[in-house]
C-alpha cells in the first residue's frame, strides 16, 4: 500500500512536468511607467525606508537610552553607556525595557517613512499644480470665434 502511494506521487509529479508549458515561450516583460499608480510606489518606498533604517535606528536608540539610563542613576558605573561599560559590574536591560527601546526604534522608522511619504506628495502636488500653471499660461495657438450673419446678430 505504501509502495503504490509513493508511486502515484511520483507519477502525478512527473506527469505534471511532462504537460507543463515550456520556459522558452514566455519571457519576463519589464514594468511600463504607468503600470502601477505613484501613491502604491510611494507606499513601497516607505516600506523600504522604514525597514531598512530599523537596524541604524534600533542602534541609535539604544546607546541613547543607555544614556538617559546612566544619567538618570546619577552616573553610577553599573549603568555606564555601551562603549564604556564594564561587563563585570553593569547592570543588564530588563525585559521591558528591551521592549520598550524596541518600541521605540519602530516609531521612529514609521515616523521617517510617514514623513517621506507626506513629503513626495507634497513635493509632488506642488510639482503638478506649477506645471498646470504655466500650461494654462501658454496661450492656445489657436482660437475659434464663431462668426455670426448679420441677421443673427441684429435678432431678425
Amino acid at each position: 500500500m505504501m509502495k503504490r502511494t509513493i508511486a502515484a506521487i511520483l507519477f502525478m509529479t512527473f506527469a505534471a512536468a511532462l504537460f507543463s508549458q515550456s520556459a522558452d515561450k514566455h519571457e519576463p516583460v519589464p514594468y511600463a511607467k504607468d503600470e502601477f499608480p505613484a501613491w502604491l510606489g510611494d507606499i513601497r518606498r516607505a516600506e523600504i525606508i522604514a525597514f531598512g533604517s530599523l537596524p541604524f535606528v534600533t542602534f541609535l536608540t539604544s546607546i541613547g537610552y543607555d544614556c538617559y539610563r546612566w544619567s538618570s542613576h546619577d552616573y553610577a558605573s553599573g549603568y555606564r553607556p555601551w562603549p564604556f561599560k564594564d561587563s563585570s559590574n553593569s547592570v543588564a536591560l530588563t525585559d521591558q525595557e528591551q521592549i520598550n527601546m524596541l518600541l521605540i526604534s519602530a516609531g521612529v522608522c514609521v515616523g521617517v517613512a510617514v514623513f517621506d511619504y507626506g513629503f513626495r506628495a507634497v513635493s509632488r502636488m506642488i510639482r503638478e499644480g506649477q506645471a498646470e500653471k504655466h500650461n494654462r499660461s501658454i496661450p492656445d495657438p489657436i482660437q475659434i470665434t464663431p462668426i455670426l450673419p448679420e441677421d443673427a446678430e441684429s435678432g431678425e
